[in-house]
């Protein structure tokens, strides 16, 4: 396997240094640095004594918790409608409001009965009563009604973005949904294989790779090894083809309820596409901008350059040094062209091809995805310190 995450500091963080291996095409090959499980740790809080951060690993690329899925929010904390946390609170602001009229009227009595036989205010004491149970009564009146308020924006939301028929079942589910859209032939069905480690297409979790058109329906594919929380992903058609507008596309495809959206690319990103992040911003559904392919690049720079060696006539090849420098400047000239052109701040430069699952920016890809998965599924009430690794 070849890994060649080498692009400077300020563009790749972390990069380690290299060693002497190279690869089968000459290039050189820096050290892996393994993805690392996050530390557990033994903060727990009120009502959590003994639970640790949850345990997961990597499984097919991407954080799996294999225990304790306490606690966990049943869809992403992005998607449109009421939240569990929010109908929690709109219950308990009823319920107090509910005891806040009680204890109100028992006040009320209470001052009534002091006075009842004398006409004089008996229990000095009663007035206060009446007041400060009128203030909680006040308060309470006042939280429930921002409760109902929040509860009915967010139930107008839901029915303005409905969950969409396909969507359905995995949501019911609370599946961890993750959605890859891109135009034809950039590599979606491969990328889906490679961050689910499928690689033999006599695996029957194989994504057949496109070659008949443009993807018209969106397909799902189960990661291999499944646990209590399912986690799926979609291979979504892209937006701007025929059929997938821009304008319809987020509402159509539901696009908000998914946790994570992966939009892949192997040149630049279409106006539609840029129209779809625009969306995602809006509407704050966690986005990755994929760049694929790019050991086509890196290949035919090097190429470009042993050419410019061989004309010289002098048989002088590329040493290790030259190659590395080369490596890492294509990364950066391929993100700064896409950063001048669209704008954008973070692009993963990848490439779906088995050998290079360990390479340029595939492993800090994975590792974004999985943060991005906690935060969205993360108990809005926060049963555990999260930590990362």
């Amino acid at each position: 396997q070849m890994a060649m995450a080498l692009a400077a500091p300020s563009i790749v963080s972390g990069v380690p240094a290299l060693s002497r291996r190279s690869s089968p095409h000459g290039w050189l090959v820096p050290p892996l640095r393994p993805l690392r499980a996050p530390r557990t740790t033994n903060t727990v809080r009120r009502g959590m004594s003994g639970f640790s951060f949850v345990k997961f690993a990597i499984v097919g690329g991407l954080a799996h918790w294999l225990a304790n899925f306490f606690n966990w929010a049943r869809k992403p904390k992005t998607a449109p409608g009421p939240t569990e946390a929010l109908v929690r609170r709109q219950k308990r602001a009823q319920e107090e409001a509910e005891e806040a009229k009680k204890q109100f009227r028992r006040a009320s009595q209470f001052f009534v009965n002091t006075r009842e036989s004398t006409g004089v205010v008996l229990n000095r004491s009663a007035p206060e009563i009446v007041s400060c149970a009128r203030r909680r009564l006040e308060g309470a009146l006042t939280t429930l009604r921002e409760a109902n308020s929040e509860l009915r924006e967010a139930q107008a939301d839901l029915r303005a973005y409905p969950v969409p028929e396909y969507l359905a079942p995995a949501q019911e589910q609370g599946a961890i949904m993750i959605g890859v859209t891109g135009y034809p032939g950039v590599g979606k069905s491969s990328w889906v294989n490679a961050v689910r480690r499928v690689s033999s297409p006599n695996d029957p979790d194989f994504a057949e790779l496109c070659v008949d058109g443009p993807t018209m329906e969106p397909q799902m594919y189960r990661f291999p090894a499944q646990t209590n929380k399912p986690c799926v992903i979609w291979d979504l058609p892209g937006v701007g083809t025929a059929g997938f507008p821009a304008e319809t596309y987020l509402q159509n495809l539901g696009i908000r309820h998914f946790d994570v959206v992966v939009l892949i690319t192997d040149q630049r990103f279409t106006e539609a596409e840029l129209l779809l992040l625009d969306d995602l911003r809006h509407w704050n559904v966690p986005f990755f901008m994929v760049r694929n392919k790019i050991d086509l690049d890196v290949q035919r720079e090097l190429e470009s350059e042993q050419e410019v060696l061989d004309n010289r006539g002098f048989g002088d090849k590329l040493d290790n040094e030259e190659r590395r420098d080369i490596v890492r400047e294509t990364l950066i000239n391929v993100k700064e062209d896409l950063s001048i052109l669209h704008h954008v701040d973070s692009v993963y430069c990848i490439s779906a091809i088995k050998e290079f699952w360990h390479s340029f920016d595939f492993p800090r890809l994975e590792q974004d995805l999985t943060v991005a998965l906690r935060r969205q599924r993360a108990s809005e009430e926060g049963s555990v310190e999260l930590v990362e690794g």
